[in-house]
């Protein structure tokens, strides 16, 4: 497909690795081709992490509205593909995003005011969204949302491990201390935080203030592989930077503990967290609301078994396989790899 010429020098790029999420992708170029800022202030590269469908198809129509380009590579993870984009991006500031999120209008109007007030090379912003209104409604997927997306509690300027790849805003000069590892499956953000910050002072600052919607909906295959993959890629982590992070909590301070072993219990649980999988509030309401306690923790003890199974493998040598147990017992089907 063929684009316009571009702005020889957009104020900033967007990078968006993309891996099979047609229909997402389209909503996260219909946000950006919406800005409050003119187009040529900034740049779209969209990287195609080896996708079996075809992402042309999903940005087109885009190219008129946005100074769009689109990269093709073989799956090689996010880590590769953002690195791909960030070697080829030419705004003097970046902002790396996440094909599932719906920007606001006014999100890279935000951005570069964010990089004129605080202008040290240090300075990073964490962007702030929330679960699309349809996900909201899911009392599993509100649950597995806040999960996923712990997002700091209060405004504040935080360290590295707030350096967040999915929304996060930067200085494409911080790059020239490194890019990320494609090695790192999961954590190839945190990994890449802890490594700059040895380098330079990273302060990410946050403020509770939506700058966009989460817009995929979320199955038990999705969140247990996804939670699996940060258990086993936690361990990587720890294993590579020994004593620059404590992991002594839940569960990997005594991961067999949290693993469920009765293969009758197991498959009681996995049904059982099924069951309520769409239990939302529009279904047996008042059910829902008397029965969230358990719901939840049902729905936690198998994260935290898919977390521990993770990390006991990477401790073990093992390839990651993730949903890892829970695989045999899960009936519903991922859109893709965790991205």
């Amino acid at each position: 497909m063929s684009f316009p010429l571009l702005k020889p020098s957009p104020s900033i790029s967007i990078i968006v690795p993309t891996y099979n999420r047609p229909d997402e992708l389209r909503l996260c170029m219909d946000g950006f081709a919406h800005q409050t800022v003119p187009k040529d202030d900034f740049e779209v590269i969209v990287v195609d992490d080896g996708s079996t469908n075809d992402v042309a198809s999903s940005v087109a129509g885009f190219e008129r509205e946005l100074n769009l380009r689109l990269i093709r590579t073989d799956q090689a993870g996010p880590g590769a593909a953002r690195n791909l984009a960030i070697n080829q991006a030419r705004g003097e500031l970046v902002l790396l995003y996440d094909d599932d999120l719906r920007p606001s209008a006014d999100i890279v109007a935000y951005c570069l005011e964010f990089h004129r007030d605080h202008t040290e090379e240090g300075d990073t912003a964490l962007l702030q969204f929330g679960p699309d209104p349809e996900i909201a409604r899911s009392l599993f997927e509100a649950w597995a949302f806040r999960t996923i997306y712990p997002f700091p509690r209060e405004a504040g300027v935080y360290g590295w491990a707030c350096f967040w790849s999915g929304t996060l805003t930067l200085k494409k000069s911080l790059f020239r201390y490194g890019l990320f590892d494609a090695d790192y499956r999961m954590l190839e953000d945190a990994e890449l935080g802890l490594r700059l910050s040895r380098n330079v002072d990273i302060r990410v600052h946050y403020e509770p203030r939506l700058t966009g919607s989460f817009t995929r909906r979320l199955t038990m295959q999705q969140i247990y592989s996804r939670q699996y993959t940060v258990g086993y890629y936690t361990h990587v982590f720890a294993r590579q930077y020994q004593g620059a992070v404590n992991f002594d909590y839940a569960p990997y301070d005594q991961p067999e503990k949290y693993i469920v072993r009765d293969p009758r219990k197991l498959k009681v649980l996995t049904s059982s967290v099924l069951a309520f999988e769409r239990f939302g509030p529009d279904r047996d309401r008042e059910k829902a609301v008397q029965g969230s306690r358990v719901i939840r923790a049902l729905w936690s003890t198998a994260e935290r078994h898919a977390r521990a199974d993770g990390w006991i493998a990477a401790r073990d040598g093992r390839r990651a396989e993730p949903p890892g147990s829970l695989g045999p017992l899960l009936t519903n089907h991922s859109d893709g790899a965790p991205h």
